[in-house]
């Protein structure tokens, strides 16, 4: 049957090993992933804009098929059985084998067609990708380019799911299975709104923009305590940002007695920019950031202010012509001249 590939699937059903095969078309929907996401059968088949009996049916006939009970009985919310979570790793798995099996068939080494999906947060694509894209674009006109906005744990999921070829990532908690690669060095600004008093006080510390490249920066550190009364622009605690700051903060002795909370880094630089308090930001964005006029910059020599940005992809899935270039692409314009800049890279060629 053409256009149609064999899945094997492997069940370790108490003492002995079940094997069946089935057939599924490239492309079609995993009933049973989507009924996990969605948290029960009802709300997938909403999604599917199906009745509920007739999603059941082809749960039940998937079931029936392989002599298996997929999901828990008697249960509000959908909850996988052993065997259904083998199923639903497995048939994951094939779809992706699948995926990547057709890309590296389309795979144009000349660059005239192909497609990237590129993940990154909003701060990210925002500020990073922009002139990337249109800089990749007007060179390979036939490649279509997808990004997608999310968070990094959303983006290291999507990731590891072949959903996405590859995406940019802080210099945070790196994830299993996954390959990081050093995309340039970045540090991060304590930035304070330009009508603040206490910048005339600590004039002698702020740092201008010509300067972030400086590699004698720490002994421009200033004493944090200094802002002590001032407003705080905090991100969730889950975001790299929002943990750095909590972290130096706490280092310094200074628990924030006014604060706004945010989950966006670029609402936080807007706020800072209007006067209503000090965020952090990482200096590649404030070169790239849009404002006319720049808040009062300083850093201090806690290490956890300095670190790496990364572009990262899937360690076990096929990188396709166009997302190494498209790498290549990045790394050239932050012109990072990191130690391990072909190894990793090279090793997915």
């Amino acid at each position: 049957m053409q256009g149609r590939g064999k899945i094997c699937l492997v069940f370790f059903l108490k003492e002995y090993i079940v094997e069946v095969e089935t057939v599924m078309e490239p492309g079609e929907i995993n009933y049973v992933q989507l009924i996990v996401e969605e948290g029960s059968i009802s709300d997938a088949a909403k999604r599917l804009n199906i009745s509920q009996p007739a999603l059941s049916a082809r749960i039940k006939k998937i079931e029936e098929s392989y002599g298996i009970r997929i999901f828990q009985k008697n249960r509000r919310f959908a909850v996988l059985t052993g065997e259904g979570r083998a199923y639903l790793d497995y048939t994951q798995k094939a779809a992706n084998l699948e995926r990547n099996f057709r890309r590296l068939l389309s795979d144009s080494q000349d660059l005239k067609s192909g497609e990237i999906r590129i993940g990154g947060t909003h701060l990210y694509t925002q500020c990073f990708l922009p002139q990337i894209v249109r800089e990749f674009h007007e060179k390979y006109p036939g490649v279509s380019i997808r990004v997608i906005n999310e968070k990094i744990p959303e983006l290291t999921s999507m990731a590891a799911k072949g959903e996405l070829d590859l995406f940019i990532s802080s210099p945070g908690k790196k994830s299993q299975g996954i390959i990081y690669e050093p995309l340039t060095q970045t540090r991060l600004y304590f930035c304070v709104p330009r009508e603040d008093a206490v910048n005339e006080r600590l004039k002698d510390y702020a740092v201008d923009v010509s300067q972030f490249r400086d590699p004698d920066l720490d002994k421009k550190s200033v004493d944090l305590r200094e802002f002590a009364d001032e407003a705080f622009i905090l991100l969730d605690e889950q975001q790299h940002m929002g943990r750095v700051m909590r972290g130096v903060l706490k280092r310094c002795g200074v628990e924030p007695k006014n604060v706004i909370h945010t989950d966006q880094a670029m609402t936080a630089y807007a706020m800072t920019d209007a006067g209503a308090g000090i965020c952090l930001m990482f200096d590649r964005t404030i070169e790239q950031a849009w404002m006319k006029r720049h808040p009062y910059f300083y850093t201090t020599s806690d290490p956890e202010l300095k670190g790496n940005l990364y572009v990262a992809w899937p360690e076990q899935t096929f990188l396709p012509a166009a997302a190494r270039e498209f790498i290549r692409t990045m790394k050239e314009k932050f012109k990072w001249k990191g130690d391990t800049e072909v190894n990793a890279l090279e090793g997915s060629l």
